[in-house]
């Protein structure tokens, strides 16, 4: 199982993930993003797991908050 520590810290990336998602494809504020996976990962998986994980939506994050529309500045 992955640690309570790295369960906040999953958490608390996936919904930057899905703010910045939200922004950059201009979804409305109230839109969320399915987390059903995130039950799975915390069950079966360890903390071994959940790092690279975390580390992939960091630069995912930092990928879509870079994002810009045609003609936005």
């Amino acid at each position: 199982m992955v640690s309570d520590e790295l369960k906040h810290d999953v958490l608390k990336v996936w919904l930057d993930y899905e703010e910045a998602v939200k922004t950059a494809f201009r979804f409305p504020a109230t839109a969320h993003m399915s987390a059903e996976g995130l039950e799975d990962l915390f069950r079966a998986g360890n903390d071994d797991a959940a790092r690279p994980f975390i580390s992939y939506l960091r630069g995912q994050t930092e990928a879509f908050r870079s994002m810009k529309f045609v003609g936005e500045k």
